[in-house]
């Protein structure tokens, strides 16, 4: 009777064990770790005075704001000071998430625009704007690779045309 409790325990553990939950650091969906002001670690944790959450609301407010004119840059910097100031907030980091994700699918469209206008300096300058933002765009990272490398083609055919020789 012992042994059979005794594998069965061992059994439950191994089981457990090898379970995806247990596995630290390999969730690729987990959030990013936000420092409080108050130096506490973590979203959860953080203790919010009123005076921050205040001024985490006026920000908030006035990335709306900003959002509504269609001013993303300026308010994407509220919404990040909003969400800094009061991690725990989950209104405030997903304003700020939605207008990131917005403020890089701009920079990907003037980038694919300019480089269909063949202005591959300017389409790698947008690619490398939404890198900026969001450094795990892999559509973004391709597409730099893209503008750079015809670009350097471009420079190189240009030194070995004949006019040039």
């Amino acid at each position: 009777m012992q042994r059979t409790t005794f594998i069965t325990a061992i059994a439950l553990l191994a089981a457990t064990l090898a379970s995806p939950g247990f596995a630290m650091g390999d969730d690729p969906l987990s959030p990013p770790v936000i420092s409080c002001g108050n130096g506490v670690p973590g979203g959860v944790n953080c203790l919010v005075s009123k005076t921050q959450l205040k001024e985490a609301r006026g920000a908030f407010r006035a990335g709306m704001k900003l959002k509504d004119h269609r001013r993303l840059e300026e308010a994407f910097a509220q919404f990040d000071t909003a969400s800094r100031m009061a991690p725990q907030n989950m209104q405030f980091l997903t304003a700020r998430e939605v207008v990131k994700a917005q403020l890089v699918f701009n920079h990907i469209e003037r980038g694919n625009t300019l480089l269909l206008e063949n202005s591959r300096a300017q389409a790698a300058s947008e690619f490398r704007a939404a890198l900026e933002l969001d450094s795990e765009n892999q559509y973004a990272q391709d597409r730099l690779v893209e503008a750079v490398s015809i670009r350097s083609e471009e420079h190189t055919s240009e030194l070995q045309s004949p006019c040039n020789l």
